[in-house]
């Protein structure tokens, strides 16, 4: 089944290669979506796959970063069947 995460990442996330670091992570594990910074600092991240791989990809987005990065918080917004399921990854 497949299913979507949503989440928003904050901390020191735009300008320090997160979108493409959550690029490279979704090729990793199969999922498509979208990583986009967001007018108030932060990063959506919209992710689309079968449950294990999204679950996957969520579960390593919490546990690494790239270099410059600080994360404070990564909130999960939601996580339910897919509503649309892109083709790729993009980076907004």
């Amino acid at each position: 089944m497949l299913v979507e995460a949503k989440l928003k990442v904050t901390g020191e996330v735009q300008g320090v290669g997160y979108r493409f670091h959550c690029r490279q992570l979704a090729r990793k594990f199969n999922v498509t979506g979208y990583a986009d910074n967001l007018a108030d600092g932060s990063v959506e991240v919209y992710a689309c796959g079968e449950e294990k791989d999204v679950d996957a990809f969520v579960y390593e987005l919490r546990k690494t970063k790239p270099l410059d990065a600080r994360i404070d918080t990564i909130e999960q917004l939601e996580h339910r069947p897919c509503s649309f399921s892109p083709e790729s990854f993009r980076v907004i």
